[in-house]
């Protein structure tokens, strides 16, 4: 606005000098051609008259100057002064701008160290860190080309599902420092999961729901083909009647049912009796969101090198380039069947809640991306 109104008046006082400029010519055409008259017509007249009248002639002259220039004079003295006004407040306009642009970055440092600290209060004694593993979202190449890796070199181990944790010994449980698997949240509840006095944290990479539906069909229909498991007759279903003939709608783990707000609101593990048929509703979305915000990292398929990143600078692993990790557990098949209009839509309704928890975890990704950031310039 300032600006803007800088440009205005100083339009403002161009306008007016040309204006003057033309005004003042304008007054001498018409003095000279006044003048010119009235020495015609002294011409007629006695030369004592003549000198008298030449006299208030000149005098009427150079008070009308004098009124003309001291107007205009005062019209641009005012201008200036405008003007002067609105650099002063331009200038602390900036100056505001610079001190509230560095506020907000100590703003976010800040709150990304303390999310950090908070996360990770015990350096020396790593947190065991607890991956819910949504299908068909990366998981697979995270185990083998991020956790393991990284667990390995600190001496740690991985345990890639329930049954492999509960399975060891206490003294090998204490070695183990990733516990992934497709479970809900709240394990660091379960008794038979019993932590101690470690710390822990949870953390998860998301994929869009159409996206990994239809991944996860094509992974149906590939181990059919290639290792024999499945029913044959899925080959001849379409995407929406592979949809209706899934497992009752209350089962978490069903890709008709919105399976992330399942997994998130609500604990349960494959390996264990499942929860009671809970009806997907609003109340289940509001819960998951709540338990993703404690998650030290949410990632995102789609934003590959940024969420290898951001678990680069929160855990300090060692993480090779997004372009040289290769991707594990895809589907090979190139015949895959065309996927019509219907069935996209009967996948978007049957997965509402989950494209809805998907934008709200693409929100806090940008959040601790940007806090991840901020510390690695820091540094």
């Amino acid at each position: 606005l300032i600006d803007a109104e800088m440009r205005r008046l100083q339009e403002r006082l161009t306008v007016q000098l040309r204006t003057n400029r033309t005004v003042v010519l304008l007054f001498i055409f018409l003095a000279g051609f006044f003048l010119g008259l009235a020495f015609e017509w002294l011409r007629t007249q006695p030369a004592l008259h003549r000198v008298s009248t030449l006299e208030s002639l000149l005098t009427s002259c150079e008070t009308a100057s004098y009124q003309l220039k001291t107007s205009v004079r005062d019209y641009q003295t005012s201008l200036l002064l405008r003007l002067n006004q609105l650099s002063i407040q331009q200038d602390l306009h900036s100056s505001l701008s610079s001190q509230l642009n560095s506020l907000h970055f100590w703003k976010n440092l800040f709150q990304a160290q303390l999310s950090l600290y908070r996360s990770f209060s015990l350096r020396f004694a790593p947190p065991v860190l607890i991956h819910i593993h949504f299908p068909k979202s990366a998981g697979t190449t995270l185990i083998e080309h991020v956790f393991e890796p990284n667990a390995e070199a600190k001496g740690l181990r991985v345990c890639k599902h329930d049954m492999d944790f509960l399975s060891l010994s206490k003294e090998e449980q204490n070695r183990c420092y990733i516990i992934s698997g497709h479970r809900g949240y709240g394990l660091h509840h379960q008794p038979r999961y019993f932590l101690g006095d470690r710390p822990h944290a949870y953390f998860t990479i998301f994929r869009e729901p159409v996206s990994r539906v239809i991944s996860h069909w094509h992974y149906t229909r590939r181990r059919i083909i290639e290792d024999n498991v499945g029913d044959p007759a899925i080959l001849n279903q379409t995407l929406d009647e592979w949809l209706g003939s899934l497992w009752p709608l209350c089962d978490p783990w069903s890709s008709n049912n919105s399976p992330n707000v399942n997994q998130l609101s609500q604990w349960h593990s494959p390996f264990e009796p499942q929860p009671e048929s809970v009806p997907m509703t609003r109340e289940k979305l509001e819960v998951a969101k709540k338990n993703l915000e404690q998650f030290a990292v949410i990632g995102l398929v789609e934003r590959w090198s940024d969420t290898l990143f951001l678990l680069r600078q929160t855990f300090g692993w060692k993480i090779s380039p997004a372009k040289t990790l290769p991707l594990e557990n895809v589907n090979r098949l190139k015949d895959h069947p065309t996927v019509s209009n219907k069935s996209l839509e009967a996948v978007r309704e049957f997965n509402k809640f989950d494209l809805e928890l998907y934008e709200y975890a693409k929100s806090l990704f940008e959040q601790q991306l940007e806090s991840a950031k901020a510390i690695s310039q820091s540094v």
